[in-house]
């Protein structure tokens, strides 16, 4: 388990393996520009828990373990920026993002795969989604 309330800053910002893993963020964390570069990177083997109120920022700014056995969920009440274009990557199981107050996102925001649901009663800001029931919560589709 990972808690920040201060600065975490490398060429990925966090970065956890193997198994379930909890992420609460306050503050910043702060990967690097480039798509491989992920603010938070979450690829184990079980489900990612993330609240976050503060920034994470990197090329990807939060990146999901593609095939875990079950759903991650991720709260988000601050900002999460991917600068390569990717706010969020979502995995492949039944993903849950849950929107606070004060919700913000640059870059598409990936459900991938799976039953992914939205909840919360927030309208977050933000470029595009791809995130099933998004559009309800106020993000623009991607276009093309």
């Amino acid at each position: 388990a990972v808690t920040n309330d201060g600065v975490i800053r490398s060429g990925t910002g966090v970065q956890m393996g193997a198994g379930s893993t909890t992420v609460a963020n306050s503050g910043t964390i702060a990967g690097g520009t480039m798509s491989w570069q992920s603010g938070l990177s979450l690829t184990g083997t079980g489900a990612a828990h993330v609240s976050n109120s503060g920034v994470i920022t990197g090329g990807t700014g939060i990146e999901l373990a593609p095939f875990p056995p079950e759903g991650s969920t991720i709260l988000n009440s601050g900002t999460i920026i991917g600068t390569a274009g990717t706010a969020i990557a979502g995995t492949n199981a039944d993903d849950r993002l849950i929107l606070g107050p004060g919700a913000a996102f640059t870059g598409n925001v990936n459900g991938a795969g799976g039953n992914d649901t939205i909840d919360g009663g927030a309208s977050p800001t933000g470029t595009r989604r791809s995130w099933p029931a998004m559009p309800e919560a106020g993000l623009p589709s991607p276009a093309g």
